[in-house]
């Protein structure tokens, strides 16, 4: 069993970024800025540490999402504005693709997208979005709101000024980690998840997959 392919979008200045893995051994080679370093961030946030910040996000997308949530704190909301549907283009998402040999297939028994298939390409993606999204409108909606019929009154600016703002402090506590099966007949487009797809329980790749990183080091030489 190996990873075929990661796909990344919208982690930081990755908007969009596909990687083929060979079977033995990946280098990523570039120039300074190019998203080495990204990259691997990325591959640790959602492999491992399962940890993000706002800074996370593609700095563009907190411009869109202002905007969503513009839509949110009014009443004339309408109800696909508040779906999920409308901000997943702007959510981190890592679509990782294993390929699992026929004897193999008990390690990703917990996992297996159909009763009939039978190893080779298996793809699961990993999504940072709202843990509910109902709760998290009506809370950011009533604290925005509240913020600005108070600001009338003063002279200086109330948290939060924005959905960005409010994410600052309270990114934790309304995002987490979510996990969805991929079909692996279509691994060569772009999947959209329906309300068909429900979220996974659990850390489906724990034991699957292992991440070390060595920092790299600086000023060694060798005076021989």
């Amino acid at each position: 069993m190996r990873i075929n392919t990661v796909e990344i979008q919208n982690f930081r200045k990755l908007k969009s970024c596909k990687i083929d893995f060979s079977e033995k051994e990946t280098i990523f080679v570039g120039t300074n800025n190019s998203g080495k370093t990204t990259a691997m961030d990325a591959l640790m946030a959602f492999l491992k540490t399962k940890n993000f910040k706002t800074q996370d996000f593609t700095l563009s997308n907190w411009k869109e999402l202002n905007k969503v949530s513009e839509k949110w704190t009014s009443k004339d909301v309408k109800d696909e504005e508040k779906s999920i549907k409308f901000i997943e283009n702007f959510l981190p998402t890592l679509d990782l693709w294993l390929y699992v040999e026929n004897h193999e297939l008990h390690y990703v028994n917990h996992i297996i997208p159909t009763l009939d298939w039978k190893g080779g390409l298996l793809g699961i993606r990993l999504r940072y979005e709202p843990k509910d999204l109902n709760e998290l409108i009506k809370d950011f909606s009533s604290i925005y709101n509240k913020s600005n019929q108070l600001l009338k009154k003063k002279t200086f600016k109330l948290w939060p000024k924005h959905f960005w703002d409010f994410c600052e402090r309270k990114l934790n506590t309304y995002f987490s980690l979510r996990t969805y099966l991929l079909d692996p007949d279509k691994h060569n487009v772009g999947q959209e998840l329906t309300e068909s797809n429900i979220a996974l329980d659990g850390d489906v790749l724990k034991g699957l997959i292992k991440i070390d990183i060595i920092n790299a080091q600086r000023g060694f030489s060798d005076v021989k």
